[in-house]
């Protein structure tokens, strides 16, 4: 691993972990997406009604309070209204947050470059050592549920928040850990990235 390798793969390790938000917010989204459009008018409707009670309520009692709900109605108003192009916003900041974590990720291993890694692949279990910074890792396969192949990286997801990033010299080896992701029932996505 050389530190101008492992700074030219940040951007593969965000598209990585981006194609992984892509789908769990799918997944999230998929029982929501019929009603979303509906929850938005709805909301408008019922902030407009707000109003219109909190601009009675100042007309019949002249209490100035009245002033200040129909404020904040019409403020949630403007967001129920606003809703499609916040979520857009959201998905851009989030876009970046990935970005900066893998660019501050991968010039953690940059810092620590150049380093040799030596793998071993035992069935479903992958082994890697680097001797140079005295670590050592086992991967159990069996635990992967995705992985995104890539040319030389491979990025592998367990948990939530378990990614592990493998590179890979060459196409032997990409082609045995691919073979041996899939026989141990992880989801293989290939990239082009």
């Amino acid at each position: 691993m050389t530190p101008e390798f492992a700074r030219a793969a940040a951007p593969r390790l965000e598209h990585a972990v981006w194609i992984v938000n892509e789908r769990t917010f799918a997944e999230r989204m998929a029982s929501r997406l019929r009603y979303r459009e509906k929850i938005r008018v709805a909301g408008v409707v019922l902030c407009a009604g707000g109003v219109g009670l909190a601009l009675y309520g100042f007309n019949a009692t002249r209490a100035w309070r009245f002033i200040t709900y129909a404020s904040v109605f019409i403020a949630f108003m403007i967001v129920f209204g606003l809703l499609p192009r916040i979520a857009g916003s959201l998905r851009r900041f989030t876009r970046w947050l990935i970005g900066v974590r893998a660019r501050k990720s991968m010039e953690q291993i940059a810092r620590a470059a150049p380093y040799t890694a030596q793998y071993r692949l035992d069935e479903t279990l992958l082994s890697a050592t680097v001797p140079k910074l005295d670590r050592s890792l086992q991967i159990d396969l069996r635990t992967v549920r995705l992985a995104v192949v890539m040319d030389r990286i491979v990025c592998m997801f367990a948990g939530r928040r378990e990614v592990r990033a493998v590179y890979v010299p060459g196409p032997a080896e990409r082609a045995a850990l691919v073979g041996a992701l899939g026989a141990a029932g992880a989801e293989v996505v290939e990239s082009a990235e």
